[in-house]
C-alpha cells in the first residue's frame, strides 16, 4: 500500500495534520469525497465528521448503498453527524475533545500496517466546545497523531471569523490549497503556541489577507 493517500491530485499523507477552509457545499463535497473515498477502496478505515443531522448525504457521496452497507460491515466507514446521541452535548475540554479520537488511534495502533483517515467538518464540535478550546485542541491534535493516520479539518468561513482562521492555521503543519497539500510558513509547534497567542513571539502570525491568499480565499470575515 501507498505512502500517500492520493485520489485526482489531493493528497494526505499519514501523520498529516491538514487545514483547509471552504465557501461553498460544493467545495466541502469534493475534497471529502477524494480523500475519503479514496481511502474506503483501499480498505482504510475512514472517520468522517459532518455538521449535519443525517449522513445519508454524504453517505450517497462516498459511495453506491452497496459499497457503504460493505464498508460499515466491515468496519471501515464511521460518520460522525451533528445529531448522534453518542456524542456529548457541549462543555468538553481539550482533553476531553482529544481522547474523542482515542479509538480510532488505538485501532491503528492494533492492526498492524493499517491506515485511517479522520477529518470533516470543525463547525462539528459547535457547541460541543468553545473557540477557544477548538484552536488549543487543534495545537495539541498535531502532536497526538499516529504515524498511521492522516488527518483534515475543514473550515467553513461562514461560521468561523478570520481572527479564529488565523490561529487555526497557525496550529496545522499543513494546508489544503485547492487540490494541493502544502507546507504551512506560518506553522508554530504546539509547545510554542499558547505563549505567540500571549505576547508577541518568534514567528509573526499571518494577517487575514495573508492568511486568505494562503488557503486560496479572496477574503475572510472580520468576526
Amino acid at each position: 500500500m501507498d505512502d500517500d493517500f492520493e485520489i485526482q491530485g489531493i493528497g494526505l499523507r499519514p501523520g498529516d495534520h491538514v487545514c483547509g477552509v471552504f465557501q461553498e457545499p460544493v467545495e466541502r463535497d469534493v475534497v471529502m469525497t477524494a480523500i475519503f473515498r479514496a481511502g474506503l477502496l483501499a480498505g482504510e478505515f475512514c472517520v468522517v465528521v459532518v455538521d449535519a443531522a443525517d449522513p445519508i448525504a454524504m453517505s450517497r457521496l462516498l459511495g453506491s448503498q452497496s459499497e457503504v452497507r460493505e464498508w460499515r460491515r466491515a468496519g471501515l466507514l464511521d460518520i460522525r453527524t451533528s445529531a448522534d446521541p453518542a456524542q456529548p452535548a457541549n462543555g468538553l475540554t481539550v482533553h476531553e475533545m482529544l481522547g474523542m479520537w482515542d479509538a480510532v488511534t488505538q485501532k491503528t495502533t492494533r492492526s498492524p500496517g493499517s491506515f485511517a483517515r479522520l477529518g470533516g467538518e470543525a463547525s462539528w464540535w459547535i457547541p460541543r466546545a468553545s473557540e477557544d478550546h477548538l484552536i488549543q485542541y487543534e495545537s495539541e491534535l498535531t502532536r497526538h497523531i499516529p504515524d498511521r493516520m492522516g488527518v483534515l479539518c475543514l473550515y467553513d468561513v461562514a461560521q468561523f471569523g478570520a481572527g479564529v482562521l488565523i490561529d487555526v492555521i497557525r496550529t496545522h503543519p499543513k494546508v489544503l490549497v485547492g487540490s494541493l497539500v502544502v507546507e504551512n510558513p506560518y506553522f508554530i509547534p504546539p509547545e510554542e503556541f499558547l505563549a505567540t497567542r500571549q505576547q508577541d513571539g518568534t514567528a509573526l502570525p499571518p494577517s487575514a489577507a495573508e492568511a486568505a491568499a494562503l488557503l486560496g480565499r479572496t477574503e475572510f470575515s472580520p468576526r
